[in-house]
């Protein structure tokens, strides 16, 4: 008979992998290409979590490319990180293009980025950088997200 004490262990272990397990964000499948507006401020992570056609976009940020906050009346360069996990065999290739909008919708600044190529059950970051002014920057409150694989 094992000790009153492993069991608990075992127990308190299991306990917490569930917990964790159970907070993951739910992947959306969603047709192909992909689009979508949400609400979004500079230099945070936004986490689509879908799936496209076997293709997940895992996370997505826009921010000045010295981390720092955007300042009116100067352009400034900015990295998008696009993360992508492929869970299909054979690679694909991804279009990407990012709306930033202001709280009504408008549109302030298009980022398309170049198409990327992503290998069989691979993980990638891209890195594209663009150049926004920061009275669009700082006016951004919405993001509209829009991707193909093919």
């Amino acid at each position: 008979m094992m000790p009153r004490k492993i069991c608990y262990s075992f127990l308190i272990i299991g306990l917490a992998v569930a917990i964790a397990w159970a907070q993951e964000e739910p992947v959306r499948q969603v047709g192909n290409p992909y689009q979508e507006d949400l609400p979004y401020s500079i230099g945070s992570d936004l986490e689509p979590a879908i799936e496209i056609e076997g293709v997940r976009w895992e996370r997505v940020r826009v921010a000045t490319k010295n981390g720092g906050d955007p300042e009116a009346g100067r352009n400034h360069v900015v990295v998008a990180e696009l993360q992508f996990d492929n869970q299909r065999r054979g690679a694909v290739t991804l279009t990407v293009v990012l709306l930033l909008e202001d709280e009504a919708g408008g549109e302030l600044q298009r980022l398309a980025s170049p198409e990327y190529r992503l290998g069989s059950n691979k993980s990638k970051v891209f890195q594209p950088k663009f150049s926004v002014s920061g009275d669009d920057l700082l006016a951004t409150s919405n993001m509209y997200l829009f991707c193909r694989v093919e």
